[in-house]
Formats: C-alpha cells, structure tokens, sequence
C-alpha cells in the first residue's frame, strides 16, 4: 500500500485497538519526549469564531496544563509491566518530573527518572548518551517519540532548522550512540531487544524534491522555499527511511546478536495533542477525527512489548494500528534503498559518527 487515500486515514483512525500487558520485569526502558503536555482542546482552539472577529474580543483565558501527550501515555502503559526501569528524556526535566510523579500515583510503579534530553543539541544527545553507558545498565527499548513541528525560523546552536535536527538528525545520533547498550542485551534468549521511531501516516504525502540534488540534508537547511507542514512530513519520511536502513545494516552485521535486534517505525495516527496546533487546516482534523493521546500510544505499546513483532521478519517495518504496513513508494523497491542509504551517509556526516564507531 505504498500509497495512502483520505478513506484509508479516516478508516484508521477508528479503527479498534488494543495490546496484551507483557511482563517487562528485568528490561530497561528508554521513552523520548514523555513529559506534560497541553491537551488540544477544541473548545479553546484558535479557530475563527464570533469573538474572534469581533472588535472587543474576550479576555484571553490561562492555558490549563495538564498531563497529556503520546509520549507520556506510552510511558504510563509501560509502567504498568513493571519494568526494572523507565526513563523518561525530556528537554524540560520539571515537566518531566510532574510526569513521573502522576505515573508513579497513577500506576504504583517507582523505578521511574526524568533523564535531561534536548534533541535541539547535539551536545545534550551525547552527554545523555554518555551518562547512559557509565551507568552499565542494559537497556531493552529504546522509544524515539520526541518530534516538534517549528517555523522556519527556529534554528539550533548547530546550525540547523529545528525540525530536521529534532525529528531526524538527532534522533539518529541518540539511536546510534545507545546501540552499545542495546547490544548488551542481545545474549538473552526470551527478549529480542527494540529500537521504535514514532512516525507519522503524513510521510505518504511528503514532497521531496530535493532528492534529486547533490546533498539532500544541505539543500533542505539552506531551503528558501519553506512549507512547515511539508518539512513535517519529510522528517517522519526519513524517520521511516532510517529505520529501514538501519534494519538492513544490523541484518548483515558481522555481530550475530545485532540480528535479533528489532527496528520498526510507528504511526500513532492524528492526536489530540498540541503539536501543529498553529495550522489551522490541522486544527479542524483534529477536530474531525483525532485521537485520545492513550489511544494513539497503544501501538507504540504493542510494537514495543508483542513477542509477536520480533517474529515477524525481516525487521525495519512500518506499523500502523497494531499492524505491520506498507509505508510511503519513496520508501519501496531499489531507489527506496538507494535513498535510504544516501539518507544514512549524509546525516553520518552531519552528526559527526563513522560506520566503523557504530560497527554498520
């Protein structure tokens, strides 16, 4: 299904969902961008109404913030098994510490720390990363959730559009830097160890013409022609690309274990959450047809604990709905591969690591 109708995103989202509790005692879990959220909130959303036009519009009402989000309802699930520990990496530990306080009232579980993460620096991805390794723990799962959604005018310290090194490049670089850790898991003979990047359905629509020139990532920083929602949706396509690649690589490893280790992309479908809220046209989607944030963290909760998915080979999958999916034609057949794999040595050369460090 390398193509994706309007039918075919309306459908899913009603779609019935649902994952069986796994016993994750003894694994280590690693959830990105789990802290508070705000809601979005229809009622209160920015669009256009009677006293939006009027001359003497309302007062404006406090934001009420409360505990929401994908990342956070993935984490209280997983909470729920009982693992040995869970990890939250946020770039705002305070929000993350008011998450971790609910989920140990809401669930019982306490082996759970916020962790400082901000996927905006490639500093703070290796300092995490280094922080992770000293500390000698194995680690299980690792779920990429983190993403944002910027203007074109958010740049990063390193000198990139915020989306591309949030959504891409730094998630890369944090998969990559934490193999070692995942590898010390790979000696266990009743868990397959699982590297899960939150995509996004909208990667079927991406536009990326940039692939025909000579550096894709540099042509799209230095882009003068902007469109964020599309930018949005190339960094979830890459997200899949990455994946793919990296399935692909770790499948003729030279390292047996690194076979058994399992790769896939999830789509949590559209989201009751506050990410795009500045677009209107995604506003009334949401509106229409989004999702509670629990219920789009139920498939992120099945690839991340199914036996079943670490049988289904080859790894590198597209998830969507609890079920294995065809992702995006960019993705598909010798040029998805070749595009894949000039998306792995460029962002290499981006985020400053070797084939011969990650042993790839």
């Amino acid at each position: 299904m390398g193509k994706y109708s309007t039918f075919n995103f309306v459908k899913g989202q009603w779609e019935s969902l649902s994952f069986e509790p796994q016993d994750l005692s003894e694994k280590v879990i690693i959830v990105t961008g789990s802290n508070v959220g705000t809601c979005f909130n229809p009622s209160k959303s920015s669009l256009p109404s009677a006293h939006s036009v009027s001359r003497h519009p309302p007062p404006p009402t406090k934001k009420k913030k409360f505990l929401t989000g994908i990342g956070y309802d993935t984490a209280k699930a997983l909470a729920r098994m009982n693992p040995t520990k869970l990890i939250l990496a946020c770039r705002n530990v305070g929000k993350a510490k008011k998450a971790v306080d609910e989920i140990k009232t809401v669930t019982g579980f306490q082996d759970i720390e916020p962790w400082d993460l901000d996927l905006a620096s490639f500093a703070s991805v290796r300092a995490f990363a280094k922080r992770f390794d000293e500390s000698g723990l194995q680690l299980h799962v690792l779920l990429n959730n983190a993403a944002v959604a910027s203007p074109p005018d958010f740049r990063t310290d390193d000198g990139f559009e915020t989306t591309l090194q949030v959504n891409h490049l730094s998630t890369m670089l944090l998969t990559l830097l934490l193999l070692p850790a995942i590898r010390r898991t790979t000696a266990s003979l009743t868990w397959a160890p699982r590297i899960i990047l939150l995509t996004s359905e909208v990667h079927y629509w991406a536009d990326l013409p940039e692939r025909t020139a000579p550096n894709i990532l540099t042509t799209l920083n230095n882009s003068t022609a902007w469109d964020t929602a599309n930018r949005y949706r190339v960094t979830k396509l890459f997200n899949v690309l990455f994946v793919q690649e990296l399935a692909r690589r770790l499948a003729r490893s030279p390292l047996l274990g690194d076979r058994s280790i399992v790769v896939s992309s999830v789509n949590p479908g559209l989201t009751n959450t506050n990410i795009g809220v500045g677009s209107l046209s995604f506003i009334v989607k949401k509106l229409l047809f989004g999702r509670s944030a629990e219920r789009s963290a139920i498939t992120s909760v099945y690839v991340a604990t199914a036996p079943e998915v670490a049988k289904l080979t080859p790894y590198g999958r597209y998830y969507s709905n609890c079920m294995a999916e065809e992702a995006a034609d960019l993705t598909l057949g010798v040029e998805g591969e070749e595009l894949a794999g000039r998306l792995w040595r460029e962002s290499l050369e981006v985020i400053e690591v070797t084939d011969a460090e990650v042993k790839l």
